[in-house]
């Protein structure tokens, strides 16, 4: 597969750090990915098809198993550090939905309700929304192994429906925080035009944005070139790439993570980028040849899921 490209970095004076010091109701906001996570322990993993999401969601685990996904992990995390964090995306009126809006809560998340009508894409109440939470089986076995098995994987893409503009009230959480961060299964949510042009409304209203590639980053000489193509560009946006050493690897064909981050900060405003290497750490490396190396933190492992 030969090497992607990401759009080419324009001349910097000096690397400036990202979280501009602008005073804002948010300290950050993060973009769709809102899911709930179900654990199913078996004894030995299945194949994860549509045939065994289907027999998951029609006898589902009970409540004790739930645990919330995506990108509420990241806010509980930021919330717990202090910071102001605002869940904006699409959430049913349903069990799961009610669940995850009552975990956020009592973690001091904030939660912009921006319900998508995936006829219209049209922002409406909650009472009208009737689509429901995305939710991802975590099949787990005896020997601490797991696999994931959702809609993310089969489709239809993109599963929240067809682009229209920004809603209202995206857009004005985006013009009240300092950064905003999204994953690359935002892409398995929504049409990539609309995700640009989330990441240019931030970027105008003078917020720093993240972008984390996540397991998206694999597998991807067997999308169609387009998604490809929206994948880069989105990368190219970000002022600050989070990715496993893994995921540098394997989305820029460099084995070398130096060589690697050369690669990604090539992008057209990237400044940072943030390689995580498990219990070796994380590096970031600067776009003006700066790096620092942050040493991982002594835990006893409990769950290696989300």
């Amino acid at each position: 597969m030969a090497k992607m490209r990401v759009p080419r970095a324009r001349p910097w004076r000096t690397c400036t750090p990202p979280l501009r010091c602008v005073r804002r109701s948010h300290d950050v906001v993060a973009i769709s990915n809102l899911c709930v996570d179900v654990l199913v322990r078996v004894d030995e993993l299945p194949d994860a098809n549509p045939d065994t999401l289907a027999r998951l969601t029609t006898d589902p685990p009970s409540t004790s198993q739930w645990e919330v996904g995506g990108n509420a992990n990241f806010l509980i995390a930021s919330a717990r550090m202090g910071m102001q964090g605002c869940a904006v995306g699409c959430v049913g009126s349903d069990a799961h939905g009610c669940f995850l809006k009552d975990v956020l809560h009592e973690e001091g998340v904030r939660f912009q309700h921006v319900a998508i009508d995936v006829s219209t894409m049209e922002s409406i109440d909650d009472v009208g929304f009737h689509q429901p939470t995305l939710v991802c089986f975590v099949l787990v076995d005896g020997c601490g192994n797991h696999r994931f098995c959702s809609a993310y994987d089969f489709g239809p893409w993109p599963l929240l429906g067809g682009r229209r503009d920004v809603p209202r009230r995206v857009r004005q959480a985006l013009a009240d925080t300092r950064a905003v961060y999204l994953n690359g299964f935002a892409f398995d949510e929504l049409e990539a035009s609309l995700l640009d042009e989330i990441m240019q409304e931030a970027r105008r209203d003078g917020a720093d944005l993240f972008f984390d590639i996540g397991p998206r980053a694999f597998g991807l000489e067997k999308r169609p070139a387009v998604w490809k193509e929206n994948l880069q560009h989105a990368m190219g946006q970000a002022d600050v790439l989070l990715l496993t050493a893994e995921e540098a690897e394997a989305f820029t064909l460099e084995r070398e993570p130096r060589k690697a981050a050369e690669f990604l900060l090539e992008g057209e405003h990237t400044k940072w980028v943030v390689l995580k290497d498990g219990p070796n750490g994380a590096t970031l490396y600067t776009a003006d040849g700066q790096t620092l190396h942050q040493d991982a933190f002594h835990i006893d492992v409990v769950d290696t899921v989300g």
